[in-house]
């Protein structure tokens, strides 16, 4: 008798997989193949004008990958000699270890005797290019893209040619428009006096787009800073920043009938979600089934 009662509850259980299975697959679309990731990014510095005459170093990075993790080139380089000394440090850095995100770093300074010329210069990229695409029914999506990009520059040479450019861009777009396109740049030259420009600027993208099912959109993030200290009493300091890292997220009344595709190699972390309607659909049907199976139960015990 019991035994009837447990095959009555675990029939009702098997009964519902498929039901929820379908729920799940429903008018969902097959996804296409995408184009594999890429990136690149390099840094380069130059320091001159010393009696040991011209120095420079660089990294540059593979302009492909498939697999999740971060990369970064790190260079850091000293030249000294009779006119001055030079310092100069550079980090690119590409993750997508979580939600993708890249940033370039740099400083560098001069001392310089009178009179004695003395120059350095920096340069430093971050480029990431990859797709997506939404899976499920045919039709638009709301897709909530955020973004926080920004750059700064700090630090002066008073009696040298100071030059410092920090920028950064990021756009989503498919083979027909851009849907956003959003930027921050600074350019400052002080020409033998002291830069009173803003000395950072950024922007934040927040905002619910309207996608379509299986159309491929493609996510270009760039960052680039220049650094440059110039002249015959060259000495002085300059730091450079700039960042980026955007996220998605299904923002349709019921998300789980769609879903987010990457290339591969490219993590989408967002928040922990609230417990999805398919797992709210197999809780009603295991309270479905363990109802099913008191009455059972009930109605064996008095029939005995």
């Amino acid at each position: 008798m019991l035994n009837n009662c447990v095959r009555y509850f675990m029939r009702t259980l098997l009964l519902s997989i498929p039901l929820l299975a379908f729920s799940m697959n429903e008018g969902k679309a097959a996804s296409v193949a995408l184009a594999p990731i890429s990136y690149g990014g390099s840094a380069y510095d130059l320091a001159e004008g010393f009696a040991n005459g011209i120095g420079s170093t660089y990294s540059l990075y593979n302009p492909n990958f498939t697999g999740p993790g971060t990369y970064a080139a790190n260079l850091s380089q000293s030249y000294n000699g009779i006119r001055g000394a030079a310092t100069i440090n550079a980090s690119t850095i590409i993750s997508t270890a979580s939600a993708p995100n890249i940033s370039v770093t740099g400083n560098l300074s001069t001392i310089g005797g009178p009179n004695l010329g003395v120059s350095a210069g920096m340069t430093s990229n971050s480029l990431l290019s990859y797709q997506f695409q939404i899976a499920g029914p045919s039709g638009s999506v709301p897709v909530l893209i955020q973004a926080a990009g920004g750059v700064s520059i700090s630090g002066e040479a008073p009696g040298a040619l100071s030059d410092q450019s920090a920028n950064v861009s990021f756009m989503v777009q498919n083979t027909a428009f851009s849907i956003v396109q959003d930027s921050a740049s600074l350019d400052a030259y002080n020409g033998l006096t002291v830069y009173t420009g803003p000395t950072s600027q950024s922007f934040t993208e927040n905002g619910t787009y309207s996608l379509q099912t299986g159309v491929i959109y493609t996510v270009t993030m760039d960052a680039e800073i220049n650094g440059g200290i110039d002249g015959e009493r060259g000495g002085g300091e300059e730091s450079l920043t700039a960042y980026l890292d955007p996220l998605f997220t299904i923002a349709a009344a019921d998300p789980d009938d769609y879903s987010l595709v990457f290339s591969d190699g490219i993590n989408n972390v967002a928040d922990t979600p609230l417990p999805s309607s398919s797992a709210l659909m197999l809780a009603g049907f295991a309270v479905l089934g363990w109802v099913g199976y008191r009455g059972s139960c009930k109605r064996s015990l008095i029939m005995a």
